[in-house]
């Protein structure tokens, strides 16, 4: 076999090396008889396409058109048996009830006679009835007040049978409200109800509602000549997809695929994907009840019926093809090695060798694609080893030194407060303190391994530390905490963001005021930015100032202590998330300071960087 193949190969070798040598009048020759073969090929396939699509069209019209004459026969027949639940009305008995909201009442001495007096009528009207003499009629329910009275039915059957099966399925159609669909049959247990509900319009309380049952198997014959192969099959859907009928017994009231509803189209053929297997829907409307009419036929049904009807010209095209086809594949894959070297270096570099090369080739044009190539794969490599994981590690660090510094200023103010209160106060309150600092550094504010927290977990940490203020201050001092929404509760934040900002409130907002100090935090969405404000009553401050002493600080080599928490938190943020997001400060001295903090709406712990 490899000898053979071997000698192909040569014979190959030769014929390319006799085009290679012939003279300039040969090669036109060769040429144009390649040229006309390719023709001829196209020409040959375009007009099997078009034979093809024209039989299939062809199928596809008669298709729609039967299903069209089905629909109309199908809608017909539910019309007919609506009508005949709505004339229940217009019997004797119903006139009375509608003129007397107490003429059927269950408790009255005389309500059996007229029961009986009702069920009478019906059976009489039933008598000339198509519906009931083509028996698409099976059986008639009463319901008065929701309670069961009475059932006609066209076959014996034990009457207890009828009454269990007729009582569920009013109780179905209560539940599920699907009166207030109208007058859409409704399939249970195997059975299409059709339920008129009528309202006493002295008393809407008082009811009487006529079921009109027909087992769906009488409404799948009526297009049973439709599937005339076991692939065909035919659905009668209501509009959440659940069949009501079909002529394949087994999915009686379970639902089609979603994608057959998302393909419903009543003026064309529609192609659907239902588990990896292609198929052509035909839909109609049976309009006056709410109702689809499907039919579903394997698209390669259709597809083998074609080509059994074409064999022979198929034959004749595929040789062509096949001939085409080979060729093409032999030239391409000599003419285009190249492109295999260069799909092994690209996937190389998706896996992160940045020393992959393409080779040399004898050829100029590809040869100067190899040299840029390999010339861009090294200023990648310069770009990610010496400069973007640089700064990648430049950016980390400062984010963890902005963090750190914070830290202590927290921790000294805290210690001091404790410090003081020991001194003036021997009560139970020293206790509490000391537990809400042991609580904080429980929670692991201060360690490195969580860059972001919840909103949830850094409220925990602004409550602990005014709890230690409003002990230290007493009566001077007061909080609240307003959420427009819980949810927000879940949202990511990076760790200290607001604690630093109400630290800045309480000493030097609230320290220096004399009368009562009090700070709000409200916490809101807007678009999908959150927003922290932090507002205090108390003495304010020059905003111009502010930004005059943290340029000093960042300038000087011992930074100031002033104002550090709201220049850190705004760097930080800034860092975290861009120059869009930080800190808006707006102060006025002697009324107060509203600091607001603006961030993304963040739903997953990610990284910073």
């Amino acid at each position: 076999m490899i000898k053979k193949i071997m000698a192909e190969k040569k014979k190959l070798n030769r014929m390319f090396y006799y085009l290679k040598e012939i003279s300039i009048r040969n090669k036109i020759v060769v040429y144009m008889s390649l040229f006309m073969v390719l023709a001829f090929s196209i020409l040959t396939g375009y007009s099997y396409r078009k034979s093809y699509e024209n039989i299939v069209q062809n199928t596809y019209n008669t298709l729609l058109n039967v299903t069209k004459q089905n629909s109309r026969n199908l809608n017909d027949i539910f019309n007919i048996i609506d009508n005949t639940a709505i004339g229940f009305a217009s019997t004797e008995i119903m006139s009375k009830w509608l003129n007397d909201s107490s003429y059927l009442n269950v408790d009255a001495p005389d309500f059996f006679i007229k029961k009986d007096k009702l069920s009478t009528q019906i059976r009489t009207s039933l008598l000339f009835n198509n519906a009931w003499e083509l028996k698409l009629i099976t059986t008639v329910s009463i319901f008065i007040d929701g309670t069961y009275i009475d059932s006609i039915y066209i076959q014996p059957v034990p009457i207890e049978n009828i009454k269990k099966q007729v009582i569920r399925a009013n109780e179905y159609i209560e539940k599920n409200r699907l009166y207030e669909e109208g007058r859409l049959p409704t399939l249970y247990d195997g059975t299409i109800y059709h339920a008129k509900k009528l309202l006493n319009p002295q008393n809407p309380k008082k009811t009487v509602t006529f079921l009109v049952g027909t087992k769906q198997s009488l409404i799948a014959k009526k297009y049973e000549e439709l599937v005339y192969s076991g692939e065909i099959a035919g659905y009668v859907i209501n509009k959440q997809g659940t069949i009501l009928s079909s002529s394949n017994q087994a999915v009686i009231g379970q639902k089609v695929d979603s994608e057959m509803i998302k393909a419903i189209d009543y003026k064309r053929i529609r192609q659907i994907k239902i588990k990896d297997k292609q198929y052509v829907a035909a839909y109609q409307p049976i309009r006056d009840n709410g109702l689809i009419f499907v039919v579903v036929v394997p698209k390669s049904s259709i597809v083998h019926q074609t080509i059994e009807s074409m064999k022979s010209y198929m034959a004749m095209y595929l040789l062509i093809v096949a001939s085409l086809i080979a060729g093409g594949l032999m030239v391409a894959i000599r003419s285009t090695a190249f492109l295999k070297d260069l799909a092994i270096c690209i996937s190389s570099i998706r896996q992160k060798n940045y020393d992959s090369e393409m080779p040399k080739y004898n050829d100029k044009g590809l040869d100067n694609l190899s040299n840029t190539f390999n010339s861009m794969t090294r200023e990648i490599k310069y770009l990610i080893k010496d400069t973007y994981e640089k700064q990648l590690l430049l950016k980390d660090m400062q984010i963890k030194f902005l963090q750190h510094q914070m830290n202590p200023h927290f921790l000294f103010n805290v210690l001091l407060t404790i410090q003081m209160k020991a001194k003036f106060s021997q009560d139970e309150s020293i206790y509490k303190m000391v537990n809400s600092l042991t609580a904080l550094l429980r929670a692991g504010i201060y360690t490195e391994k969580d860059s972001k927290v919840t909103l949830k977990q850094e409220l925990e940490y602004v409550e602990f530390y005014l709890y230690l203020q409003k002990v230290r201050f007493e009566d001077r001092m007061d909080y609240t905490i307003q959420i427009e929404d819980k949810g927000l509760l879940n949202c990511y934040i990076p760790k200290l963001c607001i604690e630093p900002i109400t630290e800045n409130a309480v000493i030097y907002g609230i320290e220096n005021k004399v009368d009562c100090g009090h700070i709000t935090i409200k916490i809101y969405q807007e678009k999908e930015d959150l927003w922290i404000e932090v507002i205090d009553n108390g003495t304010g401050f020059d905003t111009e100032k502010l930004l005059q002493e943290v340029s000093e600080s960042r300038e000087a080599e011992t930074p100031k202590h002033s104002r550090i928490g709201i220049n850190n938190t705004n760097e930080r943020i800034k860092l975290i998330y861009g120059m869009k997001y930080g800190l808006e400060i707006n102060s006025i001295i002697g009324e107060g300071t509203v600091v607001k903090i603006h961030l993304p709406i963040d739903k997953e712990r990610v990284p910073y960087v």
